[in-house]
């Protein structure tokens, strides 16, 4: 998809954004409690969880509410920060056994363009993350929600450690989970041939750093699709079926 928000002739400063995505519900769970949006100018990630399907209504809660600022005219800073706020309260409102404790992780990428500059802004509520390869840059934007982060922010355990350690999948933050939380934001100004990621800790939690950079780092002929890095968490798990 082809993101015109950063594209429009009209506007100093901007630039082309072609987005893709992918999902997949995996070999443990029945159903997906993912969900994703990728529509101009917001490309967005949200990690459901809870018993039964509260996971799925949370996370697609979330995609609903942000699908709906795609549909006004311009989007703000203001308004991205207003559509966190009611999906939790939607979230909270949710009632019957199959929705007890539902929530949801979220993480995204806008585009605006302002004072005649593209910038990127990234938001994230959780441990879902977004990175960013800019020239020869590699970097993770984000900072997870989590209790291994804090964990390491304290300097008691390493990244080495925070992958192995009990509580790494237990946020500190969600939409829906637990008091409601802020998100937090970053401001960034857009670079041709900049590279965006934004994922779940369905791909983190198997794939490192290091490879994710690595196969990030493929030459534009051959840039990664979502299938490439659907692959890639199936080879680190070690499963030898692939979900294609």
């Amino acid at each position: 998809m082809i993101d015109r928000s950063l594209s429009d002739p009209d506007l100093e400063g901007t630039v082309r954004v072609v987005s893709a995505s992918a999902t997949h519900v995996g070999h443990v769970r029945a159903t997906n409690e993912d969900s994703l949006l990728t529509a101009t100018p917001i490309h967005l990630v949200a990690d459901g969880m809870g018993g039964h399907n509260a996971g799925e209504v949370a996370s697609a809660i979330a995609v609903e509410e942000f699908e709906k600022l795609t549909l006004q005219q311009n989007v703000t800073v203001e308004r991205l920060g207003d559509a966190p706020h009611t999906a939790s309260v939607r979230i909270g409102e949710l009632g019957g056994e199959s929705t007890l404790g539902a929530g949801t992780t979220v993480a995204l990428v806008a585009t605006m363009v302002l004072d005649g500059i593209g910038y990127w802004v990234v938001m994230n509520l959780g441990d879902s993350r977004v990175y960013r390869l800019s020239g020869e840059i590699f970097e993770q934007v984000s900072v997870d929600h989590s209790v291994v982060q804090e964990l390491m922010d304290r300097g008691q355990i390493s990244a080495e450690q925070a992958r192995i350690h009990p509580y790494r999948h237990m946020v500190t933050r969600a939409l829906g989970a637990g008091p409601e939380s802020d998100p937090d934001y970053w401001l960034i100004p857009a670079e041709v041939g900049d590279r965006m990621l934004i994922c779940s800790d369905g791909l983190t939690g198997e794939v490192d750093d290091a490879s994710i950079e690595r196969i990030f780092a493929a030459p534009p002929t051959c840039a990664p699709s979502p299938r490439t890095w659907c692959a890639a968490r199936w080879t680190a798990a070690g499963t030898t079926t692939s979900p294609w």
